[in-house]
């Protein structure tokens, strides 16, 4: 089995869990992170680093055809220094 982690910081925090798991399971994991850039099509409301890397991981993910991929869905939103 193998699993691919894709996201930002939010998912990267997973990877303590995910890892001893994987490893225990035999599972091969590959990590696609970049920090402040949550996984989503192309906008312009991203910055172009964040569009090219979202671009580059949705296309390794079609390619590898891992057997899940793990994301995580948040959306945080500074209210104060």
């Amino acid at each position: 089995k193998s699993i691919v982690v894709l996201g930002d910081s939010h998912a990267q925090q997973w990877m303590g869990a995910l890892a001893p798991l994987a490893e225990t399971e035999h599972w091969k994991v590959t990590s696609l992170l970049l920090g402040g850039c949550r996984t989503m099509p192309e906008t312009p409301a991203a910055s172009a680093e964040c569009n090219t890397f979202n671009a580059a991981a949705l296309k390794y993910v079609e390619a590898n055809k891992p057997s899940a991929v793990f994301m995580v869905g948040t959306d945080a939103s500074p209210s104060s220094p």
